[in-house]
């Protein structure tokens, strides 16, 4: 397996973990909370791990490209639900959980944005696409 087959592996693998996190942790919480963050912050995770996972999968280098896009984007979603959650103060994550997702939410931001980075330039040598520069990372 290559270099950047294994980047995007390790993005998918840190994905699911994340997603298996929130899974465990669904039964804790606060009801009032369920609907307005809980659920969508979930969604959010699940569609960004589904476009890795679609991406890794995918030959086409183009379709590649987009859906690397498209991970990144639900996943900034993702982190902002998240942000919310923690700023009610009612998520009681616990120290273990909270520094795991911390650690994994910022190593699956960078391994997005580099995979993105190695994809464009991939395309761009290729002449598949113009050199846009990336949105900036959150």
């Amino acid at each position: 397996m290559n270099k950047k087959a294994n980047q995007s592996g390790k993005v998918f693998d840190k994905m699911d973990r994340l997603c298996l996190l929130l899974l465990a942790f669904d039964a804790n919480v606060p009801v009032k909370y369920r609907r307005s963050l809980w659920e969508p912050m979930r969604m959010w995770a699940d569609q960004a791990q589904a476009c890795s996972e679609m991406a890794y999968l995918e030959p086409n280098p183009k379709e590649k490209f987009d859906l690397i896009k498209d991970a990144r984007k639900h996943f900034r979603v993702f982190v902002r639900y998240h942000t919310r959650c923690e700023m009610t103060g009612e998520f009681q994550f616990g120290r273990t959980l909270s520094l795991d997702m911390a650690e994994l939410i910022e190593d699956i931001e960078g391994e997005l944005a580099r995979w993105l980075a190695s994809q464009r330039k991939l395309l761009v040598s290729g002449g598949a696409v113009a050199a846009a520069p990336c949105a900036p990372s959150m």
